[in-house]
């Protein structure tokens, strides 16, 4: 580790044993949090109000109380993190939990305990989240839980009069409220009630046991029985609140959502994807819980604040910008993380860079470059990380390759400005392509989508100037095969049929791409799938596919050779 970042054993074991525990980590978590608020471009995903929390699965290494085994989620054994993310995709919340335990219990804890300035009013689960006791708790407390609660029409409404009376009173609601609620017994023990929310909001009670051991209780005990049934209540009155109004369902789900990209990012931060929890005691694991949450809190910054770099410098130019849209943009994001490899920087080159309030400049893509496909805007740095450290960088501009990797012509011997080049043992071989790959998938990516505008636009040139000079085309249902970009051009280009072009996702990276589009042939629409094989910046080898079964027409004849091992199948 102190190889791959440049930081001695020494100092990195000191900070280690000082500095890395959960007091210490709580508190840099609440710096991140509390810059992420204050930023402009972070009003844009969301007022900070709305709050969410679902688990995520790690394996582990080693024996421990809290693992288990759960053979949906680990080959061997794991624990589960339960972290809590705001709407504006910051995570103020990290718990250690046993992956068999219910998530219900530990809702409550990091709302009640949150130290950051997010005013969480509102907290969204999916139904592992929900219990009646949890309902009547976030009442009590002043909160609004806000669950997506799966089989909604198969739980239990309640009323608080006769069923007749609500049934002539509302004829299509009524019937549904099935039960009465007890309200003599919510009144009888009020008073319990409001001692309970007053010790959990004051510290001396942790939500998880409150709610671990009431909702385990029988009905017997009168305060359960109580909660329960205040709880009903409040979940009958959340049921019409949800099932009335789309907007609000649309609101829970896309912080769900949310949540789940900030699990995607967490799995890419830990160890890129191959990370366990190696620590055994409790408090070792929540140590790094905790570190991993830091660190994704810092690539969230960093993206964030240089998205509004960006947004100010295209509304400098005079484009415009919609905030509705910025709305849907996530900095939960980790194509400019640096996973592998040791970078060294030139630090004085670096700070001489540095605008009066510390940015690193934008860099951009202008029309005058003959690869920009998209035309201008400015893009962020990249950033690099490391098991410990996030720190600035320059992209190299030369691949940080490992020498088992044969794809890397580099030794490790190649020198920079300012250093040597450190390789990290264990690169993946797929990174050898290092930053010019992510430039040349930018490119490729703008050249499919330019042949797709050709397409709908009918220029027939552009169109076909995506394909190498000696292309194949295969359509592997009629049996035929196209080959020459001339034959490609004169079969497309005699069409008889008025076609049109709608692309629904454009996916890929590296040599292969693929389109998902709809075409209609006189006014006849029918799905089709292209797959593109790159080499040198061209398309050497296209097959697409249809999901109508087709043979081939006679005017194209003389264009067609049959695909190796078949035949031409006539329409």
């Amino acid at each position: 580790m102190a190889a791959s970042c440049g930081i001695p054993y020494d100092v990195l074991a000191w900070t280690a044993e000082w500095y890395i525990r959960e007091e210490t980590l709580r508190e840099a978590n609440i710096c991140l949090v509390n810059y992420h608020h204050q930023l402009p471009m972070t009003a844009m995903f969301g007022s900070g109000t709305l709050s969410s929390s679902d688990g995520q699965r790690f394996p582990t290494r080693g024996k421990s109380i809290t693992v288990r085994h759960l053979n949906k989620y680990f080959v061997a054994e794991g624990i589960s993190t339960y972290t809590h993310v705001s709407d504006q995709h910051s995570t103020f919340g990290t718990k250690v939990i046993v992956a068999m335990h219910r998530e219900a219990h530990y809702v409550l804890d990091e709302i009640l305990g949150n130290a950051t300035d997010l005013p969480i009013t509102e907290h969204a689960t999916d139904t592992h989240g929900v219990t009646l006791v949890n309902f009547s708790l976030f009442d009590l407390v002043g909160k609004q839980l806000s669950p997506r609660i799966r089989d909604l029409g198969e739980i239990t409404l309640y009323r608080t009069g006769a069923k007749a009376d609500y049934e002539d009173r509302f004829p299509t609601a009524g019937p549904l409220l099935t039960k009465k609620a007890n309200l003599d017994l919510v009144a009888d023990h009020w008073d319990d009630l409001l001692r309970l929310a007053g010790s959990l909001k004051y510290g001396h009670a942790t939500a998880s046991l409150i709610v671990g051991k009431l909702s385990s209780s029988s009905r017997r005990n009168a305060l359960t029985a109580a909660l329960k049934e205040y709880g009903a209540i409040c979940r009958t009155i959340y049921a019409a609140k949800y099932l009335s109004d789309e907007g609000y369902r649309r609101k829970i789900a896309r912080q769900l959502n949310k949540g789940e990209s900030i699990h995607a990012l967490r799995r890419q931060l830990h160890y890129a994807r191959e990370g366990k929890i190696t620590r055994r005691q409790p408090e070792q694991q929540n140590e790094q819980a905790w570190c991993l949450t830091v660190v994704t809190n810092a690539v969230i910054c960093w993206h964030t604040e240089y998205m509004g770099l960006a947004v100010n410098e295209l509304r400098g130019a005079g484009r415009e910008v919609d905030a509705e849209v910025l709305a849907h943009i996530s900095p939960a994001r980790s194509s400019a993380v640096n996973y592998y490899g040791s970078i060294t920087v030139d630090y004085d080159r670096e700070l001489a860079q540095l605008d009066e309030r510390g940015h690193r400049p934008l860099r951009t893509v202008t029309t005058d470059d003959p690869v920009a496909g998209l035309g201008w805007a400015p893009r962020i740095p990249r950033i690099t990380s490391c098991p410990i450290l996030i720190r600035s960088v320059l992209k190299p501009s030369r691949c940080l390759g490992d020498l088992r990797c044969h794809r890397c012509p580099l030794r490790s011997t190649a020198r920079r400005p300012g250093g040597s080049l450190e390789v990290f043992p264990r690169i993946d071989p797929a990174a050898c392509r290092g930053d010019s790959a992510m430039d040349a998938d930018i490119r490729t990516r703008a050249a499919v989508e330019e042949h797709w505008r050709a397409s709908e636009g009918g220029d027939t040139e552009a169109e076909h100037a995506i394909y190498a000079a000696d292309a194949i085309l295969d359509y592997p249902q009629s049996g035929e095969r196209f080959r020459g970009r001339a034959t490609i051009s004169a079969q497309r280009g005699g069409h008889p049929a008025s076609r049109h072009f709608t692309v629904h996702r454009i996916v890929g990276s590296g040599d292969l791409w693929v389109s998902e589009c709809v075409i209609m042939y006189d006014g006849v629409p029918t799905c089709s799938v292209s797959i593109m094989e790159f080499a040198h910046g061209h398309v050497v080898h296209e097959t697409q596919y249809f999901a109508d079964a087709f043979g081939a027409p006679e005017w194209r004849t003389a264009l067609a050779e049959p695909m190796p091992g078949r035949n031409i199948a006539k329409a």
